[in-house]
C-alpha cells in the first residue's frame, strides 16, 4: 500500500482508500489516477501529524472490506467461466497443431485455476470474519450484514454459496480427470507404457492432494472467533 498526496489538503492517505483520511475528499477513478505519491521528505513525521477520526477509520476500513469482496467475487466468476473456456480451448489448439508439451501440462492448468479460486474463496471470508469479529461490534444496537448472515435462521442464505463451491468443485474435478487421461495417453504414444504410468500415477496423486486441499480450505460461512470479538467488547468497552 501507498501513500499519495490529496488534492484538497495536500495531506498523506492510501492509494486503496475511498476517500482522503484527513478532509475526506472523495477519491474516485478519474482522482486516482491524478494522485501524486507522498513523499517522505516533505515533512518528517508527517503522518504523526494527519488527524484520522475512529469513526473514520472505521468508515474507511468497512467500505474497503465490502468492495474487496465485491471484487473477488468477481474475479471468482471470472476464474470459473474461463476456466470452463480455457481448459477445453488449451487441448483443441494442441490437437490442431501438435503441441504435445500442452497435454502433458494441461492437469496444470486446472491445478492452478482451483488454486485461483480458493485464494478469492478464502480472501472473501478473512474480509467477512473481520467484518464480524472486530468492525461490526462496534456499532452497538444494529443488526450489520455479515452477523445477520452469520445467524443460525439465515444459514439457509449461504447454501447458494455452498452450491456454487460444490459446482465448481465437480467441473474442475472432471477436467483434471480427462485432462489426467489425455496426457497419460499421449505420455503412453511417446514413452511408451512406462511413460504413462509415471505420468498418471503423478497427476493422480497431486489430484488427491489437491482434492483434500479443497475439502478443507474450501469456506462458504464466516466462522466467529469467540476469542476475537470478546477482545474487540473488550476494546469498545474501555473506550
Amino acid at each position: 500500500m501507498a501513500l499519495v498526496e490529496c488534492p484538497e489538503c495536500n495531506k498523506p492517505s492510501s492509494e486503496l482508500a475511498t476517500a482522503c483520511f484527513t478532509c475526506g475528499y472523495p477519491f474516485n477513478s478519474t482522482v486516482l489516477t491524478q494522485l501524486k505519491p507522498w513523499s517522505n521528505s516533505q515533512s518528517k513525521g508527517a503522518l504523526a501529524q494527519v488527524e484520522f477520526p475512529a469513526e473514520r477509520f472505521l468508515e474507511l476500513q468497512y467500505s474497503s472490506l465490502r468492495r474487496e469482496i465485491e471484487q473477488c467475487k468477481s474475479r471468482l466468476f471470472q476464474i470459473a467461466v474461463g476456466g470452463a473456456i480455457v481448459v477445453p480451448a488449451a487441448q483443441y489448439i494442441a490437437d490442431v497443431h501438435r503441441i504435445g508439451s500442452i497435454t502433458l501440462a494441461l492437469p496444470l492448468l486446472v491445478v492452478i485455476l482451483v488454486l485461483l479460486f480458493l485464494s478469492e474463496n478464502h480472501a472473501i471470508m478473512r474480509c467477512g470474519s473481520y467484518l464480524l469479529q472486530h468492525v461490526e461490534p462496534l456499532v452497538p444496537g444494529v443488526v450489520c450484514w455479515e452477523e445477520w448472515l452469520h445467524s443460525s435462521h439465515q444459514s439457509r442464505l449461504r447454501s447458494v454459496d455452498r452450491l456454487v463451491v460444490l459446482a465448481f468443485s465437480v467441473l474442475a474435478g472432471v477436467y483434471f480427470l480427462v485432462s489426467v487421461t489425455m496426457a497419460a495417453n499421449f505420455a503412453r504414444d511417446q514413452f511408451g507404457q512406462q511413460g504413462q504410468y509415471l505420468v498418471a500415477g503423478l497427476y493422480l496423486g497431486l489430484g488427491v492432494v489437491l482434492g483434500a486441499l479443497v475439502y478443507w480450505q474450501s469456506q462458504t460461512n464466516t466462522q466467529a472467533d469467540t476469542a476475537g470479538q470478546q477482545g474487540t467488547t473488550r476494546m469498545r468497552n474501555r473506550g
